[in-house]
């Protein structure tokens, strides 16, 4: 099994267990794995997670779910060097327009 290097330029992992009710963390341990998870990536398959690419925005964002029902979510890039770049980690208030929380945080996508 093939992994995908993770890149958490931003802090995403330490905000995560900061952010998150503690009841969500193994949720996002299993979300990460999931994602570094190259075979789901050649399978295009991700049923925890439910990896997909974030419309209306000309980058390559994609959202993952830490957890659908409550609304927490987590974006990332897919970038060069099959590195997965980990974004930032959205709160139910924050994820209801992808499109415009990315274009509003330009600075924390490549």
């Amino acid at each position: 099994m093939k992994f995908k290097k993770l890149k958490d330029e931003h802090g995403c992992i330490l905000s995560a267990y900061e952010k998150l009710p503690s009841s969500l963390v193994e949720n996002f341990v299993r979300t990460l794995a999931e994602l570094e998870n190259n075979d789901n990536h050649a399978a295009r398959s991700f049923p925890f997670s439910n990896l997909h690419k974030i419309r209306g925005i000309n980058k390559s964002v994609y959202r993952a779910y830490i957890d659908k029902t409550k609304g927490w979510r987590l974006h990332v890039q897919l970038i060069e060097g099959g590195y997965l770049y980990l974004n930032e980690v959205l709160p139910p208030n924050e994820h209801d327009d992808a499109a415009k929380v990315v274009k509003m945080r330009k600075d924390k996508y490549v």
